[in-house]
């Protein structure tokens, strides 16, 4: 039984330090549509989401992800943090 209980708690260790893989175009473009249904934005569908692009200050890396916008409104631009999949609006 210790014999079980010592390779199931090593099997536990073991999985649980892998690394988080980095978020995939899809999964970037769902988090920043459940963003924008929490927000309560009728943005639809995004148009364009484009892959991280260079490093932030912080070493983080971004998903763009470009929603339609009106012809005279302003840009609707997300942010999607590659590896947490934290949402914020672009600058």
């Amino acid at each position: 039984m210790r014999r079980l209980l010592a390779v199931l708690a090593l099997v536990l260790v073991c999985t649980s330090c892998n690394d988080r893989l980095p978020l995939t175009h899809l999964e970037a473009s769902a988090a920043a549509r459940n963003w924008c249904i929490r927000e309560v934005l009728p943005w639809g569908d995004p148009v364009i989401v484009t892959g991280p692009g260079p490093e932030d200050a912080d070493k983080r890396l971004w998903y763009t992800v470009r929603f339609a916008a009106p012809k005279d409104g302003p840009p609707r631009v997300l942010l999607v943090n590659s590896a947490s999949g934290w949402v914020k609006r672009a600058p």
